[in-house]
């Protein structure tokens, strides 16, 4: 024969059923038939002292070692432990149910000797509590305990939930380091600016020294290149004499001074010029008073 299922009533019906019987308004019969519930199960039911929720969620089969109430609180203390990151293990937990049931004189079919509950009691009792669950403790510290706490996790979420951070785009088209902003007209940065200007002319005059002295004269055999390199030479001789232009093109050179405006090309005199270390631009140094190896013009300064 199949096994019969026992308990298929409605619950909330079976509980409405046992009141109406209990006030008298109904008898057995007319009760179960107007709820649709056994009529010997409502008769047993209503003759116990008990209340109607809690004959309704008594389980079947064999009872367990520990009521309800002391099942409940041995729940909540599970919680209340694992709240304070200080979770039981199962044989901790057999150990309490065997307590529970010795302080408050119940019988129970736990082992005296081992003075602990079985390994069936304890499936039945995870059974019968879902929100219990067994897990894999892991080592936490007692300073990351400290600080877990609801305000901690608050502060340290919240800003970015509101505001999420920006993502940086590294900007790889130049490498070279920014300097910090200053008025350029000012003693200090000009001072500055002229030692760097002096220490890097230093620096190439020094460059050019060595390529000169470490300079081999090449021997060829035949006369015209010989002829070749005597033109070269005396042509880069004289072009380093001309000043070189920021605005030249080709092989022409006509500087235009920026404060009487006469050229280059022009002048019959021979005047000295000078050439600014900012803008580049060449000038006479009776017009823009140079001083020193280092000239600044006024147009830079004034900038």
């Amino acid at each position: 024969m199949p096994p019969i299922k026992r308990k298929t009533w409605d619950h909330n019906a079976m509980i409405q059923a046992v009141d109406v019987v209990r006030r008298n308004e109904m008898g057995y019969l007319r009760a179960a038939k107007r709820f649709g519930v056994p009529k010997g199960t409502l008769e047993r039911y209503v003759k116990k002292d008990v209340r109607a929720e809690d004959l309704v969620q008594v389980r079947m089969g064999r009872r367990p070692a520990l009521p309800i109430d002391l099942e409940a609180e041995l729940e909540s203390y599970c919680k209340e432990m694992d709240r304070r990151f200080y979770g039981l293990r199962l044989q901790d937990i057999k150990y309490m149910a065997f307590q529970l049931a010795i302080k408050n004189n119940l019988r129970h079919p736990f082992s005296v000797t081992k003075a602990s509950a079985g390994k069936k009691w304890l499936r039945g009792f995870l059974r019968r509590h879902p929100t219990l669950s067994i897990r894999t403790p892991e080592a936490v510290s007692a300073a990351r305990v400290k600080g877990f706490n609801p305000v901690a996790v608050v502060n340290f979420f919240s800003p970015f939930v509101l505001n999420p951070v920006p993502r940086l785009h590294k900007n790889n088209s130049s490498s070279k380091k920014t300097g910090a902003a200053s008025i350029i007209t000012g003693s200090p940065y000009k001072n500055s600016l002229v030692e760097s200007l002096n220490k890097k002319q230093e620096k190439e005059n020094k460059k050019t020294q060595k390529k000169r002295s470490n300079k081999k004269p090449q021997t060829r055999k035949r006369k015209d290149l010989k002829k070749k390199n005597v033109t070269e030479v005396s042509s880069s001789s004289e072009d380093d004499d001309i000043p070189e232009l920021a605005d030249s093109s080709g092989d022409e050179y006509d500087a235009e001074c920026p404060f009487c405006n006469g050229n280059f090309s022009q002048d019959t005199r021979g005047e000295k010029w000078a050439k600014c270390q900012v803008c580049f631009r060449w000038a006479h140094e009776d017009c823009g008073e140079v001083a020193s190896d280092s000239f600044l013009c006024s147009l830079c300064l004034d900038m």
